[in-house]
């Protein structure tokens, strides 16, 4: 009889701990559900929508998978501001969302114009992760911080890592840094290290060394794109993708546009008719 209500307490244990790994199980499920259909509606451009869904189950949806991703975003889309802040810290805490979540801190930063912060912030988490998105994030502070030097040295910092690489070289080659030529001649000797082949952002870098009197320098590029050194007389104007690889949150370039007087940049080969 001792014995048997001896094992009544290790029975009721057990069946606690079977119980409450259903009601985690069914809890984690339930949220996953919820996350996917809060990414659908992102996908789909209810930005709003999606916030909804999951404004009210942060810490929850921040451990899944993309959680902190579709979180912050969705936060940012619908300036909730405050709310984005918080979850990016919570997400740095559970090594999530690395990238997003550095740049959401560092917009609160700037909004409140501590630069010297956010670049301190910056260079210290890079020292842990090694991601294209803290790199940009240090470039477009540093440029706010009129260190052009520092921008262009964390642009080449991450179209080297990236995959796909050619939205920060589009990014770059549309700010400042792109003045000067040493910046060029750097960004092109990744270009060339690259296997995969972003054709309308290369025609704009090519296109930049050859306005810059780099001749030789645009004519390796011309060689490496081949036939796709010239541009299509007609291509719509979707997001350039890397083949193979997954698109970061923000755009790539579209095709080389022609200015407003309807000539291409000096240099440019000319349009087969």
């Amino acid at each position: 009889m001792k014995k048997k209500l001896a094992l009544i307490p290790i029975a009721l244990l057990c069946l606690g701990s079977l119980i409450y790994f259903i009601y985690s199980y069914m809890d984690q499920s339930r949220h996953e559900t919820q996350l996917n259909a809060a990414i659908s509606a992102y996908d789909r451009g209810a930005k709003v929508e999606a916030w909804v869904m999951v404004k009210d189950d942060r810490d929850a949806i921040l451990k899944l998978e993309n959680g902190c991703e579709l979180y912050l975003s969705a936060a940012m889309e619908t300036a909730r501001v405050d709310e984005a802040k918080q979850a990016a810290q919570k997400c740095l805490e559970l090594k999530k969302g690395i990238g997003i979540a550095h740049e959401v801190l560092v917009q609160s930063l700037v909004k409140e114009n501590k630069l010297v912060e956010a670049i301190s912030l910056l260079k210290e988490e890079i020292k842990i992760y090694s991601h294209p998105r803290i790199y940009v994030s240090l470039a477009r502070v540093s440029l706010m911080n009129e260190d052009k030097e520092g921008a262009q040295q964390a642009y080449l910092d991450a179209i080297k890592i990236a995959s796909p690489w050619s939205p920060y070289l589009n990014e770059a080659l549309s700010r400042k840094v792109s003045e000067d030529t040493k910046f060029l001649e750097k960004a092109l000797e990744l270009v060339m290290n690259k296997s995969e082949k972003a054709a309308p952002t290369e025609r704009k870098l090519m296109a930049l060394l050859w306005k810059n009197g780099l001749t030789a320098e645009g004519n390796r590029l011309k060689d490496r794109l081949g036939d796709e050194a010239v541009p299509p007389l007609t291509h719509d104007d979707a997001p350039e993708v890397t083949q193979g690889a997954k698109a970061p949150l923000m755009p790539s370039a579209g095709k080389l546009k022609l200015d407003q007087n309807g000539e291409l940049p000096a240099g440019h080969p000319p349009i087969q008719q």
